[in-house]
């Protein structure tokens, strides 16, 4: 599921403290994760949450070309654009897991609500405000609960476009699904 671009309004490259506002503003998806809510973009115009069980859009090339999604394609957001993902993934058990990672440009990821820390610390995370940055693959170790887990992603895309992969390496007997069920 998808929801964007909340906001368009840094200049990227010349602003790095209203990105890092954008990086740390919940726009309301990571306080209230509903997914019938309507919320309303900078200027006013309203955004919903798009279902879709397909990939859409290209990977990051050199990365997982089945893992990615581009927000141009589901939600017509282009370059600079702040998005949302949310996904669900059913584990049988309590386990930890191995979450890949790669964006353009900027993410910040929640496990069930809690945010995602890289160790080591991304490198631009304190003028930047994001614990993912770069087109990269970024492994990080992940505790899943028994039962449904719910995965959230912001994205903040750089001048290219507004782009992630995410998968989670050797799944297993997991169930990863754009529903809760």
């Amino acid at each position: 599921m998808t929801i964007g671009s909340f906001n368009s309004k840094t200049a990227i490259n010349s602003d790095k403290p209203g990105l890092k506002k954008d990086m740390l503003t919940d726009w309301g998806p990571e306080s209230n994760l509903d997914f019938d809510k309507v919320y309303k973009d900078v200027d006013g115009n309203e955004l919903k949450w798009q279902y879709s069980d397909k990939i859409e859009g290209r990977g990051i090339e050199t990365i997982n070309l089945d893992a990615g999604l581009t927000f141009l394609l589901r939600n017509k957001v282009g370059k600079m654009g702040l998005c949302y993902a949310a996904t669900f993934i059913t584990s049988p058990d309590d386990r930890d897991a191995v979450l890949e990672l790669a964006c353009d440009w900027w993410m910040n990821v929640y496990l069930n609500g809690e945010k995602i820390i890289q160790t080591p610390r991304a490198s631009g995370v304190e003028t930047d405000g994001a614990e993912f940055t770069t087109w990269g693959n970024t492994p990080v170790k992940i505790r899943l609960k028994k039962g449904v887990n719910t995965l959230l992603l912001k994205v903040k895309g750089g001048t290219m476009s507004t782009t992630f992969c995410a998968w989670i390496s050797n799944p297993g007997d997991l169930k990863i699904s754009h529903r809760k069920d």
